[in-house]
């Protein structure tokens, strides 16, 4: 029983990894189909400048998914470990998704709020126990 749950997540995170391909993602995996052969042509990044600001982020609230904080890891106020934190929920403590972002150095950030709280804002999905939301926010310039 836990392999397949173990499975499962390192499924959830695959699915979810496939659903970015976009951006820059989109270069790496048509090189990789063109060198074996199989002569998928891949169209490249998007020529829109990706943000590195910590503010302008947009986010909605489409996934009724939640999760827990890994450690004591910091909700920031942008999805960049540079920006200020909003809050440090503490190890296990339960945050509600909302939606994710891929953000200029290509990690996915999660938009939470803190259960029980209205205090939110952004995660690394690292730092949370199943990899962050599923459903990705409004565009981003990505």
């Amino acid at each position: 029983m836990p392999t397949q749950r173990k499975v499962g997540k390192a499924m959830r995170w695959r699915s979810k990894t496939l659903r970015r391909v976009g951006g820059k993602s989109a270069v790496t995996v048509g090189a990789l189909a063109l060198a074996m052969g199989t002569g998928i042509a891949v169209a490249g990044p998007s020529q829109a400048a990706v943000t590195k600001s910590c503010s302008g982020w947009t986010w909605s609230n489409p996934d009724s998914r939640y999760g827990s904080v890994i450690d004591w890891n910091p909700i920031h106020s942008g999805p960049y470990a540079a920006c200020s934190v909003v809050a440090t929920p503490g190890k296990g403590r339960t945050v509600y998704y909302h939606c994710f972002v891929v953000n200029a150095y290509n990690n996915s950030w999660t938009h939470v709020r803190i259960a029980g709280t209205s205090t939110q804002g952004w995660i690394y999905d690292g730092d949370l126990d199943n990899a962050g939301s599923w459903d990705e926010c409004p565009d981003n310039g990505r």
